[in-house]
């Protein structure tokens, strides 16, 4: 929540830093209550490290990530969401299309199992 509270006081620099440092303490108490091979942990580490502005470590975490969870899982989605934002900080574009893509994927997916069950 508090990033997306954040992301409204882009024109704000004060306040958004202040969101953005509540944003950041929630996300470190969340990994110390979660189990630490789970895939939510790994999904939420990545995302600690990218508000830490830690790309490659973010990748690394998110790499291993998809490669143990399926597609119709609702996180391969998100890592590769995560991933295409990591290209794109990279200036790899192609990068970006691809993890978009399979994000998108991976959406339409996870919306015909929950269609069909």
């Amino acid at each position: 929540m508090n990033n997306y509270i954040s992301n409204v006081f882009a024109d704000f620099p004060d306040r958004q830093a202040a969101y953005r440092k509540k944003e950041f303490d929630t996300q470190r108490r969340l990994l110390d209550q979660l189990d630490k091979n789970s895939s939510q942990y790994k999904l939420n580490l990545a995302e600690h490290h990218m508000y830490s502005r830690n790309y490659p470590a973010a990748k690394k975490v998110l790499n291993e990530l998809i490669g143990e969870i399926g597609e119709t899982n609702p996180m391969y989605a998100r890592a590769c969401h995560m991933l295409a934002d990591i290209a794109k900080v990279d200036d790899n574009y192609p990068g970006q299309v691809y993890y978009l893509a399979l994000s998108a994927i991976s959406d339409i997916r996870c919306a015909t199992l929950e269609m069909a069950s």
